[in-house]
């Protein structure tokens, strides 16, 4: 699993003026404490694994500007970008990893629904239909997921192959976004995505 302290968050902030951050997936809430310690106005994450949900905001509690909600990744962009001007650029750590067990094995969706978490490509899909002209920020973690590299960590163990070998790759998020945003790839831990506003 990646972390966002892999990423220089005061830059990125001082050179996107990011005021919102927003993550698909809140485990027991490293990302977002870290996050939270930077200038953001507002902070939104979400995660289905109740036990690492109640453990995050019990973690968080003393941060009001946190918001830690019981949603899946869909939802919680369904309900949060709406109320979140265009002109307000928000920095989005997306969890890029394949439905299935996850943080301490949580299944991903109420009820442990794997069908219920959308694969990036759909998250990536909505942030382009919600946010059309937004310059946000898009931080992603679990590259290797979509296609193989020289991960630090290796490649994708067998087990956790969920795509046919012609469906691994990122081509989605080129077709998204490489008109507005600059994409660049790390194969740091088990790899990464930062498109950054052009």
């Amino acid at each position: 699993m990646g972390t966002l302290r892999h990423f220089d968050l005061k830059g990125l902030l001082d050179a996107y003026q990011c005021q919102v951050y927003l993550e698909t997936l809140t485990g027991t809430g490293d990302n977002v404490l870290h996050a939270a310690s930077f200038g953001f106005e507002r902070l939104f994450s979400a995660e289905t694994a109740t036990e690492a949900l109640n453990q995050a905001r019990a973690r968080l509690a003393g941060v009001p500007r946190a918001q830690l909600l019981y949603a899946t990744c869909e939802d919680v962009l369904k309900a949060v970008l709406p109320l979140v001007p265009a002109q307000l650029p928000i920095l989005f750590w997306l969890d890029g990893h394949e439905p299935g067990p996850a943080y301490h094995q949580a299944k991903y969706g109420p009820g442990g629904n794997d069908a219920l978490r959308p694969p990036l490509e759909s998250l990536m899909a909505q942030l382009r239909q919600l946010r059309p002209r937004s310059r946000d920020v898009i931080l992603v973690n679990g590259l290797r997921a979509y296609e193989d590299g020289p991960y630090a960590d290796g490649a994708v163990p067998v087990p956790e192959h969920k795509l046919a070998f012609y469906d691994r790759n990122i081509d989605f998020v080129f077709r998204q976004f490489r008109h507005t945003h600059t994409i660049v790839r790390d194969y740091a831990d088990d790899g990464y995505l930062a498109l950054t506003p052009r």
